[in-house]
């Protein structure tokens, strides 16, 4: 929640967070496909928040993605890892910022 208020009053920008707030909203699930579609060109520097971690640097798929119709229901295995990715994720870039604040705080 602290990210989307952070969003709102401007001091952050995120389209993760718009992403994940406007589905919630919506009350709509996203389908995280087992192979790549795109090519993520965020990673030569240019990019507002690049970290210099190339995890988005992978192989694209040449192949379609065919869609059926499944029934709709959480899987608690899934939830868990996603929850436990994104805590982590976060994790790490507080421990990032906050080492960065101290060697630039030293600076000034």
């Amino acid at each position: 929640m602290k990210m989307l208020e952070k969003q709102a009053d401007g001091s952050v920008s995120s389209w993760a967070v718009r992403w994940y707030a406007s589905a919630l909203l919506k009350d709509k699930l996203t389908l995280y496909p087992g192979r790549s579609l795109i090519f993520h060109n965020g990673s030569d520097g240019s990019g507002t928040n690049y970290s210099g971690d190339n995890a988005l640097d992978v192989k694209l798929s040449d192949r379609p993605i065919v869609l059926e119709r499944l029934l709709l229901e959480e899987d608690k295995n899934a939830r868990k890892a996603f929850i436990g990715y994104f805590r982590y994720a976060m994790l790490w870039h507080k421990i990032q910022y906050r080492i960065k604040s101290v060697f630039q705080g030293r600076k000034g």
